[in-house]
């Protein structure tokens, strides 16, 4: 999509004052402004698209891409070419990523029950191992839904995580509408603290 504006914070850069020149201090300015920006999309363009079939996600605070749906339900591709499928708002399986992974048999967040799912990594190659999930409903309230272009209804959900086998345990958030469906989810996807944001 054309309409990508970037936002970023301007930092300060002592040695600036060490160039030499104009075109040094262009060329450092240049060099640190790519480092800070990112790529976001604008609320006018996210509200023309069929919100069943997109998704807005980011990897680790980098820059925002569309995640569309593919023809089955829970599978979604980026522009990358990776795809990420997602049942109920979790990522429950990876493909293409550095760190890519499985979840079995994940029961959900809908009824809050407590339940143990299996997970599995493919780089390094770790086997089946037991993933135990708990919630809690935190809060309620309204959030603007960029693709909605308006304030919705929402419900925050934690799903407190641990793995004990590896000593991994975390926390994912999901906002949900009143009918449970995904506005906004922060998901950890791998033990080395990379995480995914996806929005409506």
């Amino acid at each position: 999509m054309d309409i990508l504006i970037r936002s970023g914070n301007l930092i300060l850069v002592m040695f600036l004052t060490a160039c030499s020149s104009m075109n040094n201090f262009n060329s450092v300015y240049l060099g640190v402004k790519d480092l800070v920006t990112t790529e976001i999309y604008e609320t006018s363009d996210l509200s023309k698209l069929d919100i069943d079939k997109n998704f807005i996600a980011s990897i680790d605070s980098g820059d925002e891409f569309l995640l569309k749906k593919s023809s089955t339900n829970e599978s979604w591709k980026s522009f990358d070419d990776f795809t990420l499928i997602i049942k109920d708002g979790k990522v429950i399986q990876s493909i293409g990523l550095e760190y890519d992974f499985k979840i079995g048999n994940y029961k959900g967040f809908k009824n809050f029950k407590a339940s143990k799912s299996t997970i599995e990594f493919k780089n390094p190659p770790s086997g089946y191992m037991d993933i135990n999930f708990n919630y809690t409903l935190i809060k309620d309230g309204v959030i603007f839904s960029r693709m909605h272009n308006k304030e919705v209804e929402y419900k925050l959900i934690r799903e407190d995580f641990k793995v004990d086998l590896i000593s991994w345990h975390g926390s994912n958030f999901y906002w949900v509408d009143i009918n449970n469906n995904i506005l906004m989810t922060k998901q950890l996807i791998s033990p080395f603290g990379n995480k995914i944001r996806i929005s409506k």
